[in-house]
Formats: structure tokens, C-alpha cells, sequence
């Protein structure tokens, strides 16, 4: 078991993942900065985890800060990119004041995302392939989100597989009206 307290990080970086009650078990866990430790320069971090669960923020102004329980997989972020691999069993992710059930679970969550911060231009986040599977269906997602002011820009292409059209009341947003909601779970 490691402790967030033993990790090699600044202590304003440990201040910050504490918001968020991260839980679980890293392994090959690699910190490298330059300069001094408090305030590096230059950063970057890597590291496996195992059943990763992060606590979902208070919703604010309609929406919280999404979080997560029992996510596996790989990590490396840096000042200028990172990327995120997903290899998940049973898995939940929770988006508060999204859904009217914040918290959907998955039976598999595989894929990854890539990210590139460049100067003057805004953060771009893009995935090869993203897929998650339960009893419900199976969503495959390819595409990338940009950070253009406001909810950003989406290029996405999603493809739906083994859906039960019974259920997909479950997977609609509150940004669908409450009487589609309402006709699609009758």
C-alpha cells in the first residue's frame, strides 16, 4: 500500500489529488522534474494503477467534476501532453448533474486518450478508440474534443452496438427533455 503522504510529489500537487479521495493501488510509479521540487520546471509523471476510484466534485452551476470507481490502467502526464490507457473490468463512471443516475456502471472500459498542449493553440484530447460494454450496450467512440471556449468543439464518431432500446432512457442526459425521457422509459 502507498500512501499519497510517501509519493515523491510537491506538496501543493499532493494538496490538489487530495480533493479528490483518490483510492486504489499504483504501481511503477515515476516522478522526474527539474529544478527546484517545489516548483519544477519541467515535470511529468507516470504510473499504472488498479481499480482507481475518485470522488465526484459538488455540483455547481448545474454540473460537478465527473469521477470514477475501479477504473485500471496507465497514466503519463506532463506540461506539454499526456495519454490515458484504459483497461478496465467492472468499472462506474459517475458525471453529476449529467444524468439523472449519475453513476453508470460498466462490465469493460477499453481504449485511450491522447492530449497535446500547444503554446497559443487550445488543448486537443483525442482517442483511436474508446469503448465501453455493459448488459445494455456497447459504445465505441473515435474522435477529439477541443478546448474552444464554453463546452469546447467535439469531432466525434460513435457507433452503438447490442443496445436494448428498453433501457436507453437510463443513458439520456437531463440536457433531454423530461417528457422524451418519460415516453422512452413507458
Amino acid at each position: 500500500t502507498v500512501y499519497l503522504e510517501t509519493l515523491p510529489l510537491p506538496k501543493a500537487v499532493e494538496k490538489e489529488i487530495t480533493k479528490f479521495n483518490p483510492r486504489g493501488k499504483l504501481t511503477n510509479f515515476n516522478y522526474t522534474w527539474k529544478g527546484d521540487f517545489d516548483t519544477p520546471r519541467d515535470w511529468s509523471v507516470k504510473t499504472n494503477f488498479n481499480r482507481l476510484t475518485i470522488a465526484e466534485g459538488v455540483v455547481t452551476d448545474g454540473v460537478g467534476t465527473p469521477g470514477c470507481q475501479t477504473l485500471t490502467g496507465e497514466i503519463f502526464v506532463s506540461p506539454l501532453s499526456g495519454y490515458l490507457k484504459l483497461e478496465s473490468g467492472y468499472s462506474k463512471l459517475i458525471f453529476p448533474g449529467v444524468f439523472p443516475n449519475p453513476q453508470i456502471g460498466f462490465i469493460s472500459i477499453k481504449g485511450n486518450l491522447d492530449w497535446v498542449i500547444e503554446k497559443n493553440k487550445p488543448l486537443t484530447v483525442k482517442t483511436s478508440g474508446l469503448t465501453f460494454s455493459n448488459s445494455d450496450l456497447t459504445l465505441t467512440a473515435v474522435g477529439s474534443w477541443k478546448n474552444t471556449g464554453g463546452a469546447g468543439t467535439i469531432d466525434l464518431k460513435a457507433t452503438l452496438d447490442n443496445v436494448k432500446a428498453e433501457r436507453t432512457f437510463v443513458y439520456l442526459p437531463y440536457a433531454v427533455s423530461l417528457d422524451t425521457r418519460a415516453w422512452l422509459k413507458a
